[in-house]
């Protein structure tokens, strides 16, 4: 006979990768307006928004987060909120939170594009930690360099305007006559 632990871990056992992830793993559903993220276990739920919906890299966000119970009073302890980069050598943005009606908000600047780990720790029955993660885009920037040639083209494009319509101007008729006295 198999005993009942062992015969509940076969029937939670899945081939299927998508089904082996930790249950605290949730996903952002990223839309230009706003991403959002709903997460819940037996016990709890987190809902976050992230504005912009596609952060750039050097660009403030904002996170707004609400995290309840199914049942009892709302949740009020606290809620730890952290940003972790995506490579290991840059360190993890720690994001202030203040308590707002409905929850908390906080909002942090990710330094470099790539997918970013958001992080949310709070504890009710348990310790809970939720991670997602968030992508944040490469955003436009003009390296100093490039900058000074493009300005030092236009203004020698300028120049070169500049002279080659001034010379090309007829001269200005010279008047040696003195002009007539205004009639009043």
């Amino acid at each position: 006979m198999i005993p009942s632990a062992l015969l509940l871990l076969l029937l939670a056992h899945s081939d299927d990768p998508a089904e082996t992830r930790a249950m605290d793993q949730a996903a952002f559903a990223q839309a230009p307006l706003g991403a959002a993220l709903d997460w819940s276990d037996a016990e709890d739920r987190v809902k976050a928004t992230v504005l912009p919906g596609e952060p750039v890299a050097g660009k403030p966000l904002r996170i707004d987060l609400q995290v309840g119970s199914f049942q009892g009073p709302a949740y009020d302890g606290p809620v730890v909120l952290q940003l972790r980069p995506p490579d290991a050598s840059s360190p993890v943005v720690s994001v202030p939170l203040e308590k707002q009606a409905g929850g908390w908000a906080g909002s942090a600047t990710p330094e470099r594009p790539g997918e970013w780990t958001v992080d949310v720790r709070f504890r009710t029955t348990r310790n809970k930690h939720v991670q997602a993660p968030l992508v944040v885009k490469a955003g436009f920037v003009v390296p100093w360099a490039e900058l000074v040639i493009i300005v030092l083209i236009a203004g020698a494009l300028a120049s070169w305007l500049y002279r080659a319509t001034a010379s090309n101007a007829p001269p200005a008729p010279a008047t040696t006559e003195p002009s007539p006295p205004e009639a009043r």
